[in-house]
C-alpha cells in the first residue's frame, strides 16, 4: 500500500514538473522569439557593418562604404555601391548628419527596396554630368505596391546650384516615375532642393506621391503634357516654392496643395491638369513687377480650385 502510494506521489510530481517545463518553454518562446528583435544574418556580411538604430537596420554610407562626408572628393562610386548593397538586402541607406557628399552622376533608387535617410546631410550635385540627380522609381508590380509605402527621401538637402542666377540648366533634381513601372504610394519629407532647371520633374507612372515639409528654390516643379498613368493625387503639404522662376508648371495630373507657400512663384496649369490649393499662401515679396501672376490657367481643360488662400501683392 505504501509502495503504491509513493509511486502515485512520484507520478504526480513528475507530471507537474513536465507541465512547468512546457509552460516555461512557451513563455520563453513568446518572449524571445516573438517580442525580442533579432539582428538578421546580413549584420554578419563582410561587406558592411549594419547598424542597429532606433529606426531599424540601415547601411551607413560613411562607415560602411567610405563616402567622403567632407565634400572634398567625389563620393559617387561609394554611394552607388551602398545603394546596390542596400537594395539587395532591402534596407535603408543612411547619410550621417551635417555631412556634404559630392555626387557627379545619377543616383537610381528603387524605392520598393531602399530609401535615403538623414537628418541634415547635403548631396552636392553642382558638377552633375548627367541630366538627373536622383531618380526615384519602383520595380514592383501593381499587386505588390504596398512595398512602396514608405519614406523614399527624408532629411536631405539636394544642391544643383548655390547661385539663384546660375542654376543648372537642362538638369533635374528629382525625377519621379518610370516608363516601365508603377512608382506610387511613397513620400518625400523634410528635404530642400535648390538650383536645378527642374527641381522636381514627373514622368510616366508616377501617382499618389506625397511631399511634406519640402522647400524648392530657384527651380521649377514640372509635370509635362502627355504623360501616361500619371498624376493621381499628388500631394504637397507644408511646402514652399520660392524665388528665381521657381514656378510650379503642371500640364498633366491632379495635384493638391495644403498649407503651402508660393513666394515669387507662379502656379501654371495647362493640358488637363487640375490643382486644389487649400489654406495656402501666394506672395510676391520684393518684386517690382506689378503684373505678376500668381496663378496662370493656360488651357480650357485645366482647372484650379482655391480655398482659404491668402494673396499678398506686395
Amino acid at each position: 500500500m505504501l509502495k503504491n502510494k509513493g509511486y502515485y506521489y512520484f507520478s504526480i510530481l513528475l507530471l507537474t514538473t513536465i507541465i512547468l517545463i512546457i509552460i516555461a518553454s512557451g513563455v520563453r518562446y513568446l518572449v524571445n522569439e516573438r517580442d525580442t528583435p533579432k539582428i538578421p544574418k546580413i549584420a554578419q556580411d563582410k561587406n558592411a557593418s549594419i547598424l542597429l538604430k532606433q529606426k531599424g537596420l540601415w547601411v551607413n554610407v560613411v562607415k560602411d562604404f567610405h563616402a567622403d562626408k567632407t565634400g572634398k572628393t567625389d563620393s559617387t562610386l561609394a554611394i552607388e555601391k551602398a545603394i546596390k548593397f542596400a537594395q539587395s538586402k532591402k534596407i535603408p541607406l543612411y547619410f550621417p548628419s551635417n555631412g556634404i557628399y559630392k555626387v557627379t552622376h545619377t543616383l537610381n533608387i528603387d524605392i520598393s527596396k531602399t530609401a535615403l535617410l538623414s537628418n541634415g546631410a547635403t548631396l552636392d550635385f553642382r558638377n552633375l554630368a548627367d541630366e538627373t540627380a536622383i531618380h526615384l522609381y519602383s520595380t514592383v508590380n501593381y499587386n505588390n505596391r504596398f512595398l512602396n509605402t514608405k519614406k523614399a527621401l527624408d532629411g536631405i538637402y539636394i544642391i544643383g546650384s548655390i547661385d539663384p542666377v546660375n542654376k543648372l540648366q537642362g538638369k533635374t533634381g528629382l525625377l519621379l516615375g518610370d516608363s516601365k513601372f508603377n512608382s506610387d504610394n511613397f513620400s518625400i519629407e523634410h528635404c530642400a532642393i535648390d538650383g536645378f532647371d527642374n527641381n522636381i520633374r514627373f514622368t510616366d507612372n508616377a501617382w499618389r506621391i506625397s511631399f511634406s515639409h519640402i522647400q524648392s528654390r530657384w527651380g521649377s516643379v514640372y509635370a509635362p503634357p502627355g504623360l501616361k498613368n500619371m498624376g493621381e493625387n499628388i500631394n504637397f503639404e507644408d511646402c514652399m516654392f520660392a524665388d528665381a522662376l521657381a514656378d510650379v508648371q503642371l500640364y498633366t495630373g491632379s495635384f493638391h496643395f495644403s498649407h503651402t507657400s508660393f513666394d515669387n512663384s507662379t502656379l501654371r496649369l495647362g493640358g488637363n491638369a487640375t490643382a486644389h490649393v487649400i489654406s495656402s499662401h501666394f506672395e510676391n515679396p520684393g518684386s517690382r513687377n506689378p503684373t505678376k501672376r500668381f496663378v496662370s490657367i493656360e488651357s480650357p481643360d485645366s482647372q484650379v480650385f482655391l480655398t482659404d488662400v491668402d494673396i499678398f501683392t506686395k
